[in-house]
């Protein structure tokens, strides 16, 4: 009936305009989180035009639409994100990685973190993919130096535990041979001294006797 149809065109209405403010209140979170946000069509292409993505990568828009946004990442990276994108486009799941794009102002590549969720339209078909990319370039060169300076001092570390192997080797090898060497004469005066407390014990006086104690001590 006319009645039954404009409920549904109603609920179509409140349906369409739920899901543009859900996507509107995602959109503004994500905006206020990423560095870049962009957006991609269901075939991973860029349709519509992506401020954000020309702001940072210096692409303009006949340079991003399409697939023209993978030459802003370093050719070393391409293959890579071609791939997420594939298996990405088979699973239809949340993806994410890292690779190096092209940063206008510092006219240099630089580390981003790429995240993409997939949106639905109501018949549950994917309708585009929402996308992060944050950069992290300066997080990763802090991490790489902390791991050069780790890696650094466990060098300086094996190179000093060496080095006080080897002192103490040339310690033990000292003391052995001062050992060695001194046993003899050790045991001379020794012997002597106690010939002397045993021969002559009757003519010495406590302070000498004392004495010799000391030499044999």
């Amino acid at each position: 009936s006319n009645q039954q149809l404009q409920q549904e065109i109603h609920e179509r209405e409140e349906s369409d305009r739920a899901l543009y403010d859900s996507e509107h209140r995602h959109r503004t979170l994500v905006t206020t989180l990423a560095a870049v946000v962009w957006t991609a069509g269901a075939n991973g292409v860029f349709s519509a035009d992506q401020q954000p993505w020309e702001d940072y990568t210096g692409q303009k828009r006949a340079q991003y639409l399409g697939r023209g946004w993978l030459d802003a990442f370093h050719e070393d990276d391409r293959a890579l994100i071609e791939n997420i994108w594939l298996k990405a486009g088979r699973d239809v799941k949340p993806f994410a990685c890292e690779a190096r794009l092209m940063h206008a102002k510092s006219n240099a590549h630089r580390y981003v973190s790429l995240r993409a969720v997939p949106l639905f339209d109501e018949r549950n078909q994917l309708r585009e993919w929402i996308g992060t990319a944050d950069d992290i370039n300066d997080q990763r060169r802090a991490a790489e130096e902390i791991q050069r300076l780790n890696a650094e001092l466990e060098q300086r570390v094996a190179e000093r535990t060496d080095e006080l192997e080897r002192t103490n080797k040339e310690l033990e090898a000292f003391s052995y041979s001062v050992s060695h060497d001194l046993r003899a004469p050790l045991r001379a005066i020794d012997g002597f001294s106690q010939a002397l407390l045993e021969d002559y014990a009757a003519q010495l006086d406590e302070t000498r006797e004392h004495v010799l104690d000391v030499v044999q001590r």
